[in-house]
């Protein structure tokens, strides 16, 4: 007999991730169910299905709405892999009229990538999607996966964003994005995770809403047992490292908050000097926040020039104190020079002074003869 489990989704996690500060608005559901459905607790995601059916209200949602939280729930658990078991369990509690069942309208046109649209041009899809995640490190990723032993890893990665990650008729490119990171998380594989963070914000998501996410799955583990394991600990349920997180992205977030309230004001104060000097304000954001990454390479290189040029006058500075001893000697030498030479003019001047009175005395003295 199957030992029961200790239920993960008590009334007060539910209360603290429905509302959780900054979480993008109809994504608690999903996020909670991604990331039971890959901690293995499938048993817990009708709960939080009916919970999302049940907003309160007189009426609760409407069909049309009941109908779009399944269907996003279902798209994420498609989307996180970890499937089958997850949709099983959905399904045994979702009514029968919000069933999409086989033969019928498929929300993400799916079957029509399949069965009617070229498959390169499903690629080209996925490749652009990919591409919008990782940014400029895309190719680099990709060529990893292509040299990792074997290429059948790009490849099934290129049909995963072709066919799966890159549909967005039910979950948007940010919204996939959180999935990734809901999935990610328990599994424990900061460096996958750290790129799909950074995904979420090419995808339009804020740092705020991400670091949301991020908190609430790591809530739902921390409820399950999984804990920040030791450095000497063999194995066991949690993490290794702590979970990655976008501080950087936090600070370059709050730069261009800043910037846009200085833009702003300028604006206002000077807009035809802040059309010649500035330009567009969002280009000329646009322009600084891309240069906020290259900026912090060239700040390190900036930071070793200023090492160097800290030893250099040190250098010059000890060179001075030395220059200046010796002045201050040499100083010293004439100081003593000018000296003996007042008190050699000082002596010449009282031997004239005694011979111009001997001279005058000799002159004062009456003749003899």
């Amino acid at each position: 007999m199957a030992t029961k489990l200790a239920p993960i989704i008590t009334p007060a996690l539910l209360s603290t991730i429905r509302r959780y500060p900054n979480l993008p608005r109809n994504t608690w559901y999903f996020v909670a169910a991604t990331t039971l459905s890959i901690i293995n607790r499938p048993d817990e995601i009708p709960h939080i299905y009916k919970h999302a059916l049940d907003e309160p209200t007189d009426s609760g949602p409407g069909l049309e709405e009941q109908l779009a939280i399944t269907r996003r729930i279902r798209e994420a658990l498609i989307k996180s892999a970890a499937a089958i078991n997850a949709l099983l369990a959905l399904k045994t509690v979702t009514p029968p009229d919000l069933l999409d069942e086989p033969m019928a309208f498929s929300p993400t046109l799916r079957p029509v990538d399949i069965y009617d649209t070229p498959s390169s041009q499903i690629l080209n899809r996925g490749q652009t999607f990919f591409d919008k995640v990782y940014g400029k490190v895309s190719k680099r990723v990709m060529g990893q996966m292509d040299r990792s032993g074997t290429e059948d890893l790009g490849l099934t990665a290129r049909l995963m964003y072709g066919y799966v990650l890159s549909n967005t008729n039910v979950l948007s490119s940010a919204e996939t994005s959180f999935v990734l990171i809901s999935a990610l998380i328990p599994q424990d594989v900061n460096p996958q995770l750290k790129g799909h963070l950074k995904g979420a914000l090419n995808g339009g998501a804020s740092v705020a809403e991400v670091t949301a996410v991020r908190d609430v799955v790591i809530k739902i583990c921390e409820a399950s047992g999984m804990k920040r394991l030791s450095d000497d600990a063999p194995g066991g349920w949690g993490w290794r490292s702590e979970v990655a997180s976008l501080p950087l992205l936090r600070e370059q977030e709050s730069s261009r908050q800043s910037l846009a309230r200085l833009s702003s004001r300028i604006d206002a104060l000077c807009p035809d000097v802040a059309r010649i000097a500035y330009g567009p304000t969002n280009a000329s954001l646009d322009r600084i926040d891309g240069k906020l990454s290259t900026s912090q390479t060239s700040l390190r290189g900036i930071n070793d020039e200023l090492s160097t040029i800290k030893n250099s006058l040190r250098e010059i500075n000890d060179q001075l104190s030395n220059s200046q001893a010796s002045l201050q000697e040499a100083l010293n030498r004439n100081l003593e020079a000018f000296a003996g030479v007042a008190a050699l003019l000082a002596d010449i001047r009282d031997s004239n002074q005694a011979i111009v009175s001997h001279l005058t005395s000799n002159n004062d003295t009456p003749s003899t003869s």
